[in-house]
């Protein structure tokens, strides 16, 4: 039961703060595969002879600047190709052609055969990417985030085009008494070697899972939008792949690697025999944290029989709180505290034990130096204002040790313990 417990805890704790720890002011790096298509070639169009797949290649790297934004510079690889043998055919008649000293119609059928037609494509692009599940910020599933990205780059592409016209011309002159045939048929084949440079805006939706801080696997689709009007460039490229990122992520608090490795641990206790070294590990930081505890329960019963004998006062206790982070004394609680001193003065006959402390947000050791200055702004209000030193018995701060995140911890209680 305990140790599902401190699982649990784990667990809870690292949701809570995952994603400012793996996705702020972090560098990851990429590579992604898929296929890609294309659409509405510029230029003569051999719409029956196009390839809708090929093979489209990234890599890249990320600079998470916060959970929900990332800049990235992306390389990428894709082409356009044409496989089957596409033809466009097209017939015009052209009016009194002579044949046999009689006039007639030339009918003149031209075939244009597109035998290959092969472009790659290489590029780089600059992007900007938000992540749309990071609206959720304090959401628990923390490793699945979805990025909608946009960005603009510079396209180089090197074009193979090879074609062959034929061409048939037929006319026949017929009538009285006569009958004259002309038919001429030609062919001729070339191929064209250019290279073109493109403009390119890219759109992409990706969603992303972390099998662990480090690693990050995903699907992506992307679109390519060409808006410049070059020979044989496509107005448009989509494709779809897979994606692995690398994170490279210092988990920079040592509480919480604490529960990042609890976490790995409970895991591998399952799956993996090396749990034994691990555990001896957790077994020593356990000790210390039950050293700790022992101090600290012998410190609440000192508190605790403080307090039972303040109950028996006519004045009993107070308490003073703070802001996160701060050691001044607000109006409202030195108006409170006022109101404390003056009942301290009319009933007489008190002792006072002056506690300070700190909630457990940020760095420990920051914690009890704030505790301690609470303390002393405390102890010097009460001097000012009339309280000798001889009614004071005890002052101690104790910063965070053993306290939760509520702002109630936030505070100095002061203790009458009586005469």
């Amino acid at each position: 039961m305990a140790v599902t417990a401190v699982f649990v805890t784990a667990v809870t704790l690292h949701a809570q703060t995952y994603n400012d720890s793996v996705r702020t002011k972090t560098w990851s790096v990429y590579v992604q595969g898929g296929l890609s298509g294309y659409h509405g070639a510029r230029g003569k169009s051999f719409d029956n002879s196009r390839m809708p797949f090929s093979p489209d290649l990234s890599l890249g790297v990320k600079y998470n600047i916060k959970p929900w934004v990332r800049l990235g510079l992306n390389a990428g690889y894709t082409m356009v190709k044409s496989v089957n043998k596409g033809v466009i055919s097209e017939t015009k008649v052209i009016p009194g052609f002579q044949v046999g000293g009689y006039t007639t119609d030339l009918e003149v059928q031209t075939d244009m055969i597109q035998n290959r037609n092969d472009m790659h494509l290489a590029g780089v692009d600059l992007n900007v990417d938000f992540n749309i599940m990071d609206i959720w910020h304090n959401r628990k599933a923390q490793r699945w985030n979805l990025y909608a990205g946009l960005g603009v780059g510079y396209m180089h592409g090197w074009n193979r085009n090879t074609q062959t016209v034929a061409i048939n011309e037929t006319a026949i002159a017929e009538g009285n008494g006569y009958y004259n045939v002309y038919n001429h048929s030609s062919m001729d084949s070339w191929h064209e070697n250019s290279q073109l440079n493109l403009l390119y805006i890219p759109a992409s939706l990706s969603l992303e899972f972390d099998v662990n801080p480090w690693w990050t696997i995903g699907v992506i689709g992307q679109y390519k939008y060409l808006p410049l009007d070059e020979e044989f460039s496509p107005k448009g490229i989509y494709s779809a792949g897979l994606l692995l990122r690398y994170n490279f992520v210092r988990m920079k608090t040592n509480k919480r690697l604490y529960h990042e490795t609890v976490a790995e641990l409970r895991t591998v206790q399952e799956n993996n025999a090396e749990l034994q070294d691990k555990l001896a590990a957790v077994e020593a930081e356990k000790s210390e944290a039950d050293r700790l505890l022992d101090e600290q329960k012998r410190l609440n019963d000192t508190l605790e029989k403080d307090l039972a004998d303040c109950k028996r006062t006519k004045t009993g206790n107070h308490v003073v709180y703070f802001l996160i982070s701060d050691s001044k004394l607000s109006q409202q609680e030195q108006l409170r505290l006022d109101e404390y001193v003056e009942k301290l003065k009319s009933v007489g006959g008190y002792s006072l034990t002056i506690i300070g402390e700190a909630s457990a947000d940020g760095n420990s050791k920051a914690n009890q130096k704030l505790s301690e200055q609470r303390l002393e702004r405390v102890a010097k209000y009460l001097r000012k204002n009339g309280i000798a030193d001889t009614y004071i018995k005890i002052e101690k701060a104790i910063g965070d040790s053993e306290q939760g995140y509520d702002p109630k911890y936030r505070r100095v209680r002061i203790i009458n313990g009586g005469e």
